[in-house]
């Protein structure tokens, strides 16, 4: 078998993936969809049961993954066809345009301060707003900006400010073909369209998932670390969370439960408490169950 992995996804469970393979020697191809790793675990401000620094946990491992010579992160890419070769695989990998060359970008911002374009930030949960020239957050790896073909006006203010001439409109996609021994799925997660069902989310702006108070948690987030009603900017007094929504749902197929939101209600609870010490906080659930080693202790 040839030497060589590839690994499809960048979050944590990709990155330690591709880590724990390029530290036995093997070459590693890391392919991610986004502009950037981390994803989902770079949006989080906390982490249980330690309560530890999610950034301070994963960024120092994102850097490893960028600086490691056996790993090769193929970002703003997609796996288009993969076929068996005897014991391996031929793997087809496009590579997006960012139209801006990795090469030259520094990621000193100046472009994005003078964008004119200003568009929901996916990666904020769409609370905040970004640039059509954009990183998604300050740690981003690799630390290169992109711009959105779908919001730029082509004006090229950027191009103009751009000190070290990246700014390049003219970029193709990129095709690669490499061959791999194994390959690995770290696919990550998408929230549950939360809109579906009969809780108001989507309609009213006080009704958001746990990934978006994450957001608010945040220092780096759109309301530097203030935990705001995001009707009026004011500090909320009174916080309900609601438990297996979209799970444990007897009309459905998902009648199973989810393990993650009894402990990551708690998590938020605890954080919301710290950050607002007078805040009445309820939950609300079917069952309160704590999969996992120290989660009954937290």
């Amino acid at each position: 078998m040839k030497r060589a992995g590839l690994v499809i996804g960048a979050g944590i469970a990709g990155i330690q993936a591709a880590l724990t393979l390029a530290d036995k020697g093997f070459t590693v191809y890391v392919v991610e969809k986004n502009p950037n790793v981390g994803r989902r675990v770079a949006q989080l401000d906390r982490a249980f049961p330690q309560m530890e620094c999610a950034a301070c946990m994963f960024v120092p491992k994102m850097l490893d993954a960028g600086n490691h010579p056996n790993i090769r992160l193929l970002t703003y890419s997609e796996v288009r066809d993969i076929r068996q070769d005897g014991k391996d695989f031929r793997v087809k990998i496009v590579k997006k345009p960012r139209y801006v060359d990795e090469a030259k970008c520094t990621g000193c911002g100046v472009c994005a301060k003078l964008c004119p374009v200003e568009v929901a930030n996916d990666f904020d949960e769409r609370i905040g707003v970004r640039s059509a020239i954009y990183v998604p957050f300050p740690q981003a790896v690799p630390l290169v900006y992109t711009i959105d073909r779908d919001h730029c006006l082509e004006c090229e203010l950027c191009k103009n400010v751009c000190k070290t001439g990246a700014i390049d409109h003219q970029q193709r996609p990129e095709e690669l073909e490499v061959k791999v021994g194994a390959i690995i799925l770290a696919t990550g997660y998408d929230l549950f369209d939360a809109r579906k069902e009969e809780y108001g989310f989507g309609n009213y702006d006080n009704v958001i998932t746990g990934l978006a108070l994450e957001r608010l948690f945040s220092i780096t987030g759109p309301t530097g670390g203030r935990v705001v009603r995001l009707s009026d900017g004011r500090i909320p007094k009174k916080v309900a969370f609601v438990q297996c929504v979209g799970s444990r749902d007897q009309e459905s197929s998902r009648t199973f439960c989810s393990k993650v939101c009894c402990m990551y209600a708690t998590k938020q609870a605890a954080l919301l408490k710290e950050n607002v010490p007078d805040a009445e906080v309820t939950i609300y659930y079917t069952d309160a169950l704590s999969f996992g080693k120290e989660f009954e202790d937290f």
